[in-house]
């Protein structure tokens, strides 16, 4: 019998890390480069979308000055972060 009790173990060990593993933690984002926010965005198993601000004036072009969902927030992995993007205002 404890074989089986074991097997039952092991089958719930498994079934709760890959539950875990669907739930990912938001990176922070903002004061990153476009590039550089993309690569972090995917280590933590998240997507995103794009938005651009224009400012006046323009500071670094592709700076990233906000996020949703915020940082820290548990989220299901893939789920979208839309990040907003500083750039050189248009002529």
């Amino acid at each position: 019998m404890r074989g089986l009790w074991t097997w039952i173990a092991d089958v719930i060990d498994v079934l709760a890390r890959s539950r875990a593993s669907r739930v990912v933690v938001v990176p922070d984002l903002v004061g990153l480069l476009a590039p550089d926010a993309m690569i972090e965005a995917v280590r933590a198993g998240v997507d995103i979308r794009v938005e651009r601000a224009e400012p006046n004036p323009a500071p670094t072009a592709g700076l990233v000055v906000r996020q949703s969902p915020p940082p820290g927030e548990r989220v299901l992995r893939g789920t979208r972060v839309v990040l907003v993007l500083l750039h050189p205002p248009r002529d």
